[in-house]
Order: C-alpha cells, then structure tokens, then sequence
C-alpha cells in the first residue's frame, strides 16, 4: 500500500499514541466525535458501550443510527441522524472559528499553512 510514499508499511505504535493523548480519557479544546450506533468500530471509540462520557460544548459527543462510512453516501438520500449529528458538527465548527483571533483567521484567508505536531 503506498509503496511510491514509504518504503515499508508504517506501523502504527498505540502506546504511544495512547501515552500522549490519554487513551479513553482524552481531553483536547475543539474535538468534535461523531460516531454511529450500527459502526462495527464504535466500540473502539468514546461512544462505545462500556464507556460513560459526556460530551461538552469544546469537545462534543454525537451519536447518529450510522455504520461506518455512512456520513458519505449520499446518493440516494442522507439519514436523518447522520444529518443531524453533520449539523451539529457544522454549528460547533462555526463557534470554534469565530473564537480565533483576528490574526488566525487571516492567516486561513491568505492561504498561509498551519503548523502541524508530530504524534
């Protein structure tokens, strides 16, 4: 997969992603999870059954009647909860940006690239 990008596969290192972020407690401004009840991997997110989290207003919690990839099917017509939880999404987004600082949002506007951190 990718051999033109990495000579071998990168193999993922869980403990330290785990380390650095908190594993199931993680606490980061502006996270939005968007999961689905019928997604296979939901169990490996916040949202599965033997969790217990609260979202809040930086870092909300929503959950649509979606399966994995759900969110981009939009051929036929959108399910009403995957819709739901995309709005949701959108309205926080809206929040987020509009709490930047003049200076960061020109930056956005003029193309200037955001730094990135490492894992």
């Amino acid at each position: 997969m990718f051999k033109d990008a990495f000579a071998q596969p990168p193999v993922p290192d869980t403990n330290r992603t785990n380390s650095k972020y908190h594993g199931w407690n993680v606490k980061a401004d502006r996270l939005f999870f968007a999961n689905g009840h019928q997604d296979p991997w939901r169990e490996a997110t916040i949202s599965a059954e033997s969790q217990n989290f609260v979202g809040t207003l930086l870092q909300p919690i929503e959950v649509s009647n979606g399966f994995h990839c759900s969110d981009l099917l939009v051929a036929e017509r959108v399910d009403p909860t995957v819709a739901a939880v995309q709005d949701k999404a959108l309205a926080s987004f809206k929040v987020w940006l509009a709490g930047w600082p003049k200076y960061k949002r020109r930056e956005l506007e003029v193309g200037v690239a955001p730094q990135t951190h490492d894992l």
